[in-house]
C-alpha cells in the first residue's frame, strides 16, 4: 500500500482504499487455509485494514520518525459502492453497520439477560425459603397436636 491512512485529502483517500480493496482481493494468496494446523478464517475487509494499521504502527515505533498514533476505526462508514466498484471488486466490499452500536446493543442485551438471570435466581431462592417455612410449620403444627 502506498498510502498511509493519516494522510488527508479525498485523492489519497480514495486510493488508499483501491489499494485497500485490491490488497484484500489478493487476501488467499497471502493468507493460508490453516494456522499452525487449525482451519484459517475468512478475512474480511477490516481485518486487512487492522493489521496495516498495526503494521504503520509498528513500523513508526521502529523508524522512530513521529509519535505511535492508537488505531481508531473510522466514526463514519464510506457510502455504498458504485455499481462499477462493485462489479470491479467482485462484491467483496459491503457496506457494514457501525460496530459501535452493534456493541452497544450486545451490552445491553447481556444486561437484560443478566437481569433475568438475577430475577430467576432470586424467585428461586423465594420458592427455597417458602418451602422450607412450611415444612417447618408443618412439623411445628404435627408437635402442636402431638402434646395436646
Amino acid at each position: 500500500v502506498s498510502w498511509s491512512a493519516y494522510v488527508t485529502g479525498d485523492r489519497i483517500h480514495t486510493m488508499f482504499l483501491g489499494e485497500l480493496q485490491e490488497l484484500f482481493k489478493q487476501r488467499h494468496e497471502y493468507w493460508g487455509q490453516s494456522i499452525e494446523g487449525e482451519a484459517a478464517f475468512e478475512l474480511e475487509l477490516h481485518d486487512v485494514q487492522f493489521q496495516l494499521c498495526e503494521m504503520d504502527k509498528y513500523e513508526r515505533e521502529r523508524l522512530k520518525p513521529g509519535a505511535v498514533r492508537v488505531y481508531e476505526p473510522p466514526s463514519t462508514w464510506a457510502p455504498a459502492p458504485s455499481a462499477h466498484c462493485s462489479a470491479a471488486f467482485g462484491g467483496c466490499w459491503e457496506r457494514r453497520a457501525d460496530p459501535r452500536l452493534a456493541s452497544a446493543e450486545r451490552e445491553r442485551e447481556a444486561e437484560e439477560d443478566q437481569q433475568e438471570r438475577e430475577a430467576q435466581r432470586e424467585a428461586s431462592i423465594k420458592a427455597t425459603m417458602d418451602a422450607a417455612m412450611d415444612e417447618q410449620l408443618a412439623e411445628l403444627a404435627l408437635a402442636a397436636c402431638g402434646k395436646s
